[in-house]
């Protein structure tokens, strides 16, 4: 690392997010962040926030203002470059609109002011040109591309590579492709300048420019956005990274308006192998994978290996799949080759003999396994080249960081290049020996077959989707097996033959794929495979299971729990964790269930968001009811018929006297079954009261749910069922209540609740109260007989 005093602002860019958020601190506040902090900025990095709003949020806090103090000597420096650089951006001149925009449809909005202070509303086509083409349009979404430049990176790599490659190549469609940068929480896509928006990502992918050049760009391409308005029959691509979305409600209304949605996945790591991700990317992925998918009407895949992944995720946890199709990614290095752009320190190294591996460098690429087989080669005396890692430092490496440090980089044998350029890149590939990908996971592996493209063969990995990319070009090992790669790279080392062999057949019969080929291919499957879809969403949910409308409970051990968000039709506010809240006087819901032409049996965990209680009008199809919600979330039972679409039609309704001084209403789930079925209903609503939701209040403010703090006596309790809807001290309150005829003294409470955290099952906890000598002693024996059988009938279901 740098001494501080030589620091400038694209320095503290450049770092890991982890050292990025030490480093800010330090020089705004002149602390190290604590765990909350951290963890705090670590959410907002992995949603989507740049590193210039993050550090903007670190500058304008209190705890900034009242330390204002020259903690260190780059203090200075980072300030002054921080408040130019906002200074340029908030003064690059307006751009004109599109002559067809009307002046007097301006809306002001507040945002940063890198993004413009006056936003034109609404036009129906981005430009003339656009009503000129009868066929329809593609959208694609570049907003990944831009959050991922406005976090201070100047090169690209992996998903915005595809991402900044599809729109460069966008004349390789026979369709017209336009740009979209969506602002999703508004529910709203805008258009920027096709030709700014050109100009930054051709200086993106070149990789000559610093933060602040591209920045200046990018101000342009904020200024010239339109918002326009789909029509049936377009198409919206999203090739990026999906899972930086917090909303996808705007997805509910192309759905409804015949708009097609199309889906690339790069892998599903995140699901399939969760241990080499946080446990917080893991979830925030499965929550937006578990709801996208359920409005795509394709989905494009870099390997057939993810499309496997996909198609049995999708039967496992929803019963049925989607169309799937698969174009493997280009192999060339986008840029043109520059030979004057080469930095030294690569020069010099490619004078060298060394081995190269391309990657980020994060704990799911193994480089430590490299390192060690190093490590053990020059200790038995092997001359071996250098091995070079060419990427930026990722998450989970400080081990490795450290280990490297501490051994000199096995004296100058490990060579690290952060920030390369693609001509940069392919000057590494063309005169190495050979190169290694040794990575425990991937959804394709574009660095093998790039170095296959430079007539390279590669030592790689022998899992997942590895193989399918680097077919008989490349040679494999267990990358969880040390032995076996310390055999391999002696016997390369020893034989040469072996690494010529492979390149001889490499120079034969290897074909590279262009990025003008792959783009082809991937337009000309949207028209193909892009058809009519029928019903709210792609799947049936199924009976007798519990569906939540949050995204606190998103997995569960190796399948995904599906969720019933996007049946929300209209009236709901943005999901938050706990659930779906009401903002208006009708919110509808469109389920597509399995119960055809059947009376069917609707529980709905529910609650006002008022102090007070509130009258619901709910309409299931041609049946309607009226519930009153109290503040406690509590399971209510409503019967009805489906018809032979299946689809449950749910419209909750206030009068209006309510919703002048209601907040709304949440719905944390709902399940049905059918009404004949009785082991059915004990199931369901098993599932319903055993839920951790039961007996919470909503709290509109902070959108989650929480205990309330007074316990009373509830006169409603006539039943075992309506003691399991409670929970916790609630629950135990009531049940010395009902069954104990007096108040729960502390010991009890204590006991029960010590019981309830380990995680002892409440109907045992029941049991155990109705079999007490107090239990028998208060209550007659047949009463005591009725509600053991009714346990023992819950326990069976």
């Amino acid at each position: 690392m740098k001494p501080l005093h030589h620091f400038n602002i694209d320095d503290l860019y450049a770092h890991s997010f982890d050292d990025f958020i030490e480093l800010s601190y330090v020089a705004f506040l002149g602390r190290y962040p604590d765990d909350d902090g951290k963890q705090f900025y670590l959410q907002r990095e992995f949603k989507g926030a740049s590193r210039e709003s993050i550090l903007y949020d670190i500058y304008m806090s209190k705890e900034h203002k009242n330390k204002f103090t020259n903690f260190f000597p780059f203090y200075k420096i980072i300030l002054i470059q921080f408040l130019m650089r906002r200074f340029i951006t908030a003064n690059v001149s307006h751009k004109s609109s599109q002559s067809q925009i009307d002046k007097e449809q301006e809306e002001p909005i507040i945002e940063y002011a890198s993004r413009g202070n006056v936003l034109p509303v609404s036009i129906t086509s981005p430009s003339a040109e656009t009503v000129q083409y009868k066929d329809n349009v593609v959208y694609l979404d570049v907003k990944d591309v831009i959050n991922y430049i406005e976090g201070g990176n100047t090169t690209v790599s992996g998903i915005q590579r595809v991402v900044v490659n599809l729109f460069l190549s966008r004349r390789a469609s026979k369709n017209k492709i336009i740009p979209v940068m969506p602002e999703y929480d508004r529910n709203r896509i805008l258009v920027p300048n096709e030709k700014s928006l050109e100009i930054l990502f051709k200086e993106l992918l070149n990789g000559n420019s610093n933060s602040l050049h591209l920045i200046s760009i990018l101000s342009d391409v904020y200024q010239s956005r339109v918002e326009i308005v789909f029509k049936p029959g377009d198409i919206f691509f999203i090739a990026g990274a999906f899972w930086i979305i917090d909303v996808y409600d705007l997805f509910i209304s192309m759905r409804k308006e015949n708009v097609k949605i199309v889906l690339f996945i790069h892998d599903l790591i995140q699901i399939v192998n969760p241990e080499y991700v946080s446990e917080h990317a893991n979830l925030t992925f499965t929550r937006s994978f578990s709801d996208i998918i359920q409005v795509c009407d394709l989905v494009i895949t870099n390997s057939l290996y993810t499309a496997n992944d996909v198609k049995h995720i999708l039967l496992d946890s929803f019963g049925s799949t989607i169309s799937i199709a698969t174009v493997p990614l280009a192999t060339e290095v986008s840029a043109p080759y520059k030979s004057e752009s080469i930095r030294p320190d690569v020069v010099e190294i490619c004078s060298d003999q060394y081995v190269l591996y391309v990657g980020t460098i994060e704990v799911r690429k193994n480089h430590v396994y490299l390192v060690k087989i190093w490590e053990r080669l020059l200790l038995d005396g092997h001359d071996v080249p250098k091995l070079v890692f060419a990427g930026k430092w990722g998450w989970q490496i400080e081990e490795l960081r450290t280990y490297l440090e501490s051994r000199n980089y096995l004296d100058g044998r490990i060579v690290v290049l952060n920030n390369l350029s693609d001509s940069e890149i392919s000057e590494l590939y063309r005169n190495c020996i050979f190169s290694t990908y040794v990575s425990f996971a991937e959804g394709f592996g574009l660095p093998i077959a790039e170095s296959l493209s430079f007539g390279k063969t590669c030592i790689c990995s022998k899992t997942t989707s590895m193989p399918e990319v680097g077919g008989d070009y490349c040679i494999y090992i267990d990358p969880y097996n040390l032995d076996d790669g310390y055999r391999c790279f002696k016997n390369v080392f020893e034989d040469t033959s072996i690494i010529e062999k492979k390149s001889e057949l490499i120079n034969l019969y290897y074909k590279p794929k262009s990025w003008d080929s792959f783009c082809s291919e991937v337009y000309d499957l949207l028209k193909e495979h892009v058809t009519d879809k029928n019903g709210p969403v792609n799947f049936i949910f199924r009976s007798v299971k519990l569906y939540y409308f949050g995204y606190q409970k998103v997995s569960y051990d190796d399948y995904l729990v599906p969720s019933i968000r996007m049946t929300r039709c209209a009236g709901w506010d943005l999901p938050s964790p706990a659930g779906a809240v009401s903002f208006s006087k009708a919110a509808n819901l469109e389920i597509p269930t399995d119960m055809i032409g059947c009376e069917i049996t609707l529980y709905i965990l529910c609650c006002s968001t008022n102090d007070e209680n509130m009258t619901v009008t709910v309409s299931i199809n041609d049946s309607c009811s009226k519930i009153i919600l109290s503040r406690e979330i509590k399971p209510y039972k409503l019967s009805s018929k489906t018809y032979h679409d299946g689809i449950i039609k749910l419209l909750f309704s206030l009068p209006h006297s309510e919703m002048e001084t209601s907040s709304g209403f949440f719905v944390g789930a709902v399940g049905w079954c059918n009404s004949g079925y009785y082991h059915d209903h004990s199931a369901l609503l098993y599932e319903m009261i055993s839920s951790a939701m039961i007996g919470k209040n909503y709290n509109n403010k902070a959108k989650k749910l929480s205990f309330s703090t007074s316990i009373e006596s509830d006169e409603n309790v006539k039943d075992i069922y309506d003691l399991l809807s409670y929970d916790g001290v609630q629950f135990i309150t009531r049940s010395y209540q009902f069954i104990l005829h007096r108040e729960c003294d502390d010991s009890g409470k204590i006991n029960y609740l010590r019981k309830i955290n380990n995680n002892i099952n409440k109907v045992f906890i029941l049991r155990e109260l109705l079999q007490s000598d107090e239990s028998i002693a208060v209550n007659t024996a047949d009463n005591v007989k009725h509600f053991i059988s009714q346990l023992d009938r819950l326990e069976q279901a």
